[in-house]
């Protein structure tokens, strides 16, 4: 999705002296300004963190994922992740956007993915149809998993079928659109 630019405001902050030794040294890993680093870590708090917390959601390492997703079988997996995709989705949709449409829903992809790190979200259009792009070291077992959710969360939240393509490192999603 394309940001538009906004009118901005300037807003004088004090840190403490380590805090700020932090951020430029971060900064600076970057390539950044400080005034950059802190647009961004206000735009995640503004976009993600503040809902994040109200939605009771919990950081994980991949890692993590992978040995669960690893030690399910795959029938367990799918009924699990067409339960999540039935439910979670729609209700993320109203918390974050207070409505489900397929706007919406490829925003809710893109957050996740951005900042919920589920995989790297590419969006392209043909005018006819959305092809969202999710590429990620997880494997086979998430990209499984990622199709069931997707399925049912679309279907659940926009009304239509999604088409896929499921490969060990990515998922292809696309949506016709209305």
């Amino acid at each position: 999705m394309v940001k538009e630019n906004k009118k901005t405001v300037l807003r004088t902050i004090r840190l403490s002296k380590e805090l700020d030794e932090l951020l430029q040294n971060d900064a600076n890993s970057k390539r950044i300004s400080v005034g950059a680093m802190l647009s961004n870590i206000l735009t995640k708090y503004s976009e993600w963190d503040r809902y994040a917390e109200k939605f009771a959601m919990i950081s994980l390492r991949q890692e993590t994922i992978r040995a669960i997703l690893e030690a399910t079988d795959d029938d367990a997996l799918i009924i699990k992740a067409r339960q999540i995709g039935v439910k979670i989705p729609r209700e993320f949709l109203m918390f974050w956007f207070k409505r489900t449409d397929l706007e919406s829903y490829i925003r809710y992809i893109e957050l996740l993915c951005n900042y919920g790190n589920f995989a790297r979200f590419e969006l392209k259009t043909d005018g006819r149809t959305y092809v969202i792009t999710l590429l990620h070291d997880m494997g086979q077992k998430w990209s499984l998993f990622l199709r069931y959710v997707m399925e049912e969360g679309i279907m659940t939240s926009v009304g239509t079928m999604p088409r896929f393509e499921v490969n060990r490192g990515s998922l292809i999603i696309k949506i016709a659109m209305p």
